[in-house]
């Protein structure tokens, strides 16, 4: 099995060292995103994006930085933007990313979804990725969280946007109201709904960084969301969605 990997800002050799020294297990995406508070010069050319997008070696853009919900409590984190993920910069990364049918990982705060919603409309063709549905990641408060009604309305009205469970979403408490499971351990109603009725559109991730025993527990983690779900459902959720989404 491949796995794709995708790194944010101040890392754009990383994902293509690690795909050539292990070519069958990792897609490389290319690396670009707004500078952010520890990584003040990451900008690439838009043509070199094109470039790589071209070799057909990496698959797709990300994972963007854009403005979270940290930005809105202050002062931003390391890794935050404040940047709105429909800015004119980002609309040209994501009609580079449509010439090829690449989608687009994009990190934007459930406060800014409106924002999001203008780049999903900027160009259909583009797949997004909206990472960790958009909560903030474990180290931040959470300023509101992103429901599922949300979710939904988006899911429909946006044919290109699919939803990424990893990161802080793997690590919120069963007892917070968006935890993907009840205290109990069971799969939280609303949520299986969703899953349900939009098998295709859910990516599974993990997006906790390269910490061995971070990985295994975010990994034990979905293992036991998807394993509760119907097979149909949750081998799309864990692989066959991704397959589907970047360009062969």
């Amino acid at each position: 099995a491949k796995v794709v990997l995708l790194w944010g800002p101040g890392a754009a050799p990383l994902p293509l060292s690690v795909a050539q020294r292990y070519p069958d297990r990792f897609i490389p995406f290319s690396s670009w995103s707004f500078a952010v508070r520890d990584y003040p010069a990451v900008y690439r050319p838009i043509e070199e994006v094109r470039r790589e997008l071209t070799s057909r070696v990496f698959k797709g853009i990300g994972e963007v930085i854009t403005r979270g919900d940290s930005t809105v409590k202050g002062p931003p984190g390391p890794l935050t933007a404040n940047v709105p993920p429909d800015d004119q910069r980002l609309l040209d990364v994501m009609d580079v990313a449509a010439e090829f049918r690449a989608p687009l990982m994009v990190s934007a705060g459930q406060a800014f979804s409106d924002e999001l919603e203008h780049l999903l409309a900027h160009n259909p063709k583009t797949p997004v990725i909206w990472s960790h549905a958009g909560q903030p990641r474990d180290q931040y408060p959470i300023m509101g969280h992103t429901t599922t009604r949300k979710l939904e309305e988006m899911l429909v009205k946006y044919p290109n946007l699919y939803i990424d469970l990893s990161g802080g979403m793997l690590l919120i408490p069963p007892s917070a109201p968006d935890s993907l499971v009840n205290p109990d351990g069971t799969v939280r109603e609303a949520w299986k709904v969703l899953f349900q009725q939009f098998p295709g559109r859910f990516v599974a991730g993990v997006d906790v960084g390269p910490d061995p025993a971070r990985v295994k527990k975010a990994v034990t983690y979905l293992r036991f969301v998807l394993g509760q779900l119907p097979l149909v459902a949750a081998e799309a959720i864990a692989y066959k969605n991704i397959e589907v989404i970047i360009p062969r």
